[in-house]
């Protein structure tokens, strides 16, 4: 890692994390370009890989990366076998939508490098920014450094060791990586080596802004004429860090405004789609599940783009999930047998009905429609907000999953065994369910029958930690 990006080692990787894990919407895109510049900030996305479930995969398995919980190595590994097991390893035919051609794309080791260096690069390059503005009082400059080696481009090799001030709009468009595989970086300079004229290793600063010129690009999936800064790669003319910073900015101001209406406006304006036909009992079972939940927690999650949408099959709400694994282990169960998803693609599906694994239609009654809703909720706030990945979650769940995991052979009855393993998956997967269902336990009652409040006493740090954590969001502490 610090060969590939030596100013990573100057960066906290939680604030990487961060960047990571706001970008909560996973969306499907054809082509790069459909994604633009700071839709990056609150999206995740991968050209021509059609599938929801392999791109959240492949973000968890970027993101725990950047936590140094696995090699770059390690995640090609990883991220290889899954895509084998998909069948998108290789060459794959993928249907342009705006031709409605076949086209063929390419999943192999190059490619996989691309993926993980430019997301990464993305994310260290946000987190430094906000260290940046964090300390600018200390530190009011940024220096722009290369490799200085014969791969650096001609038009970054003029930039080295240009250093203005932290908010000089240079930065805006010129903060790197400036383009596919750019190895550049920055880093701060105080105002005592700023005004000497040298940097720490005694090089002379260059104090002049360049002057920005643009070019005219087309970005061919819009159509659109863009304006792109000359030496930077289309796409990359832009600062992650305040492109992220605006993106939560504008959630907290979203947030506070849904906070503020009355009761009824704010109720319109949280209510439930309808995707085809559902039972007013069902309709009904939702609402009132929904409404029981403090405001300033839906607001939370709706203020991030969240939809609760309502619908006779989860695949009619996302057909993107029709005949895909859930991809739980243990199971070769696909979505058409759930009925309740919270997707990263920013909705909160409840379905009336799903199948059973021997394929017969299972009606979702109120009482689960409710504990659906709390679940998927949960599931919702923990993507807006990565509750479960807090030091103070993670310890508690830690804690609690060591006692319980010994124990869980020994349960005689089948269907809790089967519930209470699947809250103790390892890695974050874990840690997620446990919090969605803790979540819906406080608030009304969960989706693990076989368990039902008993996942309270089973998981007891935890949930002492879930309810003091949702307590600090409410309060604003």
């Amino acid at each position: 890692m610090i060969t590939l990006l030596p100013f990573l080692r100057m960066v906290k990787p939680q604030e990487a994390v961060d960047y990571l894990q706001q970008r909560g919407q996973l969306t499907l895109s054809f082509n790069w370009q459909d994604v633009w510049q700071e839709e990056h900030a609150t999206q995740f996305t991968i050209s021509r890989l059609a599938r929801l479930d392999l791109l959240q995969s492949i973000q968890d398995g970027i993101t725990k990366s950047v936590q140094g919980d696995l090699s770059r190595r390690d995640w090609m590994k990883n991220t290889q076998v899954l895509l084998e097991q998909a069948g998108w390893w290789g060459k794959n035919e993928v249907l342009d939508p705006a031709t409605g051609e076949m086209v063929t794309t390419t999943f192999d080791a190059s490619r996989l490098k691309l993926i993980y260096d430019t997301n990464t690069r993305m994310a260290y390059s946000a987190g430094l920014w906000q260290r940046i503005e964090r300390n600018k009082d200390a530190f009011p400059y940024i220096r722009y450094i290369t490799m200085r080696d014969e791969k650096v481009r001609l038009s970054h090799r003029a930039w080295d060791n240009v250093t203005l001030p932290v908010d000089d709009p240079f930065w805006d468009t010129h903060f790197p990586p400036c383009g596919w595989r750019c190895r550049c970086r920055a880093t701060s300079i105080n105002q005592k080596d700023y005004d000497a004229g040298l940097s720490p290793n005694g090089e002379l600063l260059n104090k002049v802004a360049p002057k920005v010129e643009y070019r005219d690009w087309v970005n061919k999936s819009t159509g659109v004429v863009e304006q792109v800064p000359v030496g930077i790669d289309p796409g990359f003319g832009y600062n992650p860090g305040k492109a992220s910073a605006r993106a939560d900015n504008l959630a907290s101001v979203v947030i506070g405004k849904l906070d503020a209406l009355p009761a009824p406006m704010r109720s319109a304006a949280l209510a439930p789609q309808i995707v085809g036909d559902v039972s007013a009992d069902f309709q009904q079972a939702v609402n009132t599940a929904l409404e029981a939940i403090p405001g300033t927690l839906r607001a939370e999650v709706f203020a991030r783009g969240y939809q609760v949408v309502l619908g006779n099959r989860l695949v009619d709400i996302e057909p993107n999930l029709t005949g895909v694994p859930r991809g739980y282990e243990g199971t070769d169960t696909t979505w058409e047998n759930v009925d309740g998803v919270a997707l990263k693609g920013l909705r909160i599906g409840i379905a009336e009905t799903s199948l059973s694994e021997t394929g017969n239609v299972l009606v979702t009654d109120a009482t689960r429609a409710g504990q659906l809703l709390r679940h998927e909720l949960g599931h919702a706030l923990d993507i807006s907000l990565s509750i479960s990945a807090s030091p103070d979650f993670v310890f508690s769940y830690n804690k609690d999953a060591e006692l319980l995991n010994p124990l869980l052979d020994k349960l005689s009855d089948p269907a809790a065994r089967r519930q209470l393993k699947y809250l103790l998956q390892d890695g974050s997967a874990g840690q997620q369910e446990a919090f969605a269902e803790l979540f819906a336990e406080f608030y009304g009652g969960g989706t693990s029958d076989a368990i039902n409040a008993a996942v309270a006493v089973a998981f007891p740090d935890t949930y002492a930690t879930v309810i003091r954590l949702l307590k600090n969001i409410i309060n604003g502490s």
